[in-house]
């Protein structure tokens, strides 16, 4: 596959050849840019919150001093698919998305130690993605997942998928924990109401039997409970007395990692919660 470290030093070779040769070379550059490359390695998660900085790992083994080499940081979903680029001891960010314009940095004392790591300034919910990091010198690729989520209810245009949900849906709000932590997946009522003698459902559309907890007329019913979440589950009467019908899931697994609805029959109303799951 040829890099854009590549393309650079070809077009430099080929700028005194004449026009149309030139663009028959580009062509034939973007298609071996969709190639598969080799050396990748499995993706390593990385999770993170809206508006922090992060670090998006890419080491190389054995080290390698890497500031005078190129190093490629892009999204392959994105177009341009650039999201930081290091050319022989600079950055080279022409082709940089725009998203990504003054948010994202590599280390000059790091590269001389063989880490390609990106620093990441700023998180936005659109950073949400499968990141790719290119050595050209070895054809080495390293994946990165990065994982975002958010401490607020996120707003319609953040997430199209509220189109379709149920009258009074809420924009999903996305949570992110650990394997073997406690979460509490939030759901409040606005304005708030006594809710220990109504229902509450939790449930996950995906699974069957769906119901991860059901709250009914005072007590637990939980005949139709879907069996991972055996003994794992719970709702708070004196929360419940306040509108809060959030649920506490204990001992999380990496099956938990899903997208959870909060029902509220009495009012028909529906709130959603990604759960994103990661490991140490």
């Amino acid at each position: 596959m040829l890099s854009l470290s590549d393309e650079l030093s070809l077009k430099a070779k080929l700028s005194s050849f004449r026009p149309f040769i030139l663009q028959h070379t580009v062509i034939l550059l973007l298609l071996a840019g969709s190639g598969q490359t080799h050396g990748a390695q499995p993706p390593q998660r990385i999770m993170t919150l809206v508006g922090e900085d992060v670090v998006l790992p890419c080491h190389l083994e054995p080290p390698l001093d890497a500031v005078s080499k190129s190093v490629e940081w892009g999204r392959p979903d994105l177009e341009p698919r650039f999201v930081h680029v290091w050319h022989e001891g600079q950055d080279h960010l022409v082709n940089q998305n725009p998203s990504y314009r003054g948010r994202t940095s590599v280390s000059i004392d790091k590269l001389r130690q063989g880490d390609l790591s990106l620093l990441l300034s700023a998180v936005k919910l659109s950073d949400h993605g499968l990141y790719r990091c290119y050595f050209p010198s070895q054809d080495k690729t390293f994946y990165v997942e990065l994982v975002v989520g958010s401490s607020r209810p996120l707003k319609s245009s953040d997430n199209a998928e509220e189109q379709g949900q149920t009258q009074g849906a809420q924009p999903p709000l996305r949570m992110v924990t650990l394997v073997g932590e406690d979460v509490v997946l939030p759901c409040r009522l606005e304005p708030p109401l006594d809710a220990v003698s109504k229902s509450v459902e939790w449930a996950r559309p995906d699974l069957e039997p769906r119901f991860v907890h059901v709250w009914h007329d005072g007590q637990d019913h939980l005949p139709n409970q879907n069996p991972s979440y055996r003994g794992r589950t719970s709702v708070s009467i004196d929360k419940l007395r306040q509108g809060d019908l959030s649920l506490l899931l204990s001992a999380v697994k990496l099956s938990d990692y899903g997208l959870y609805r909060c029902y509220f029959p009495s009012q028909n109303k529906t709130f959603s919660v990604e759960l994103i799951v990661g490991e140490w």
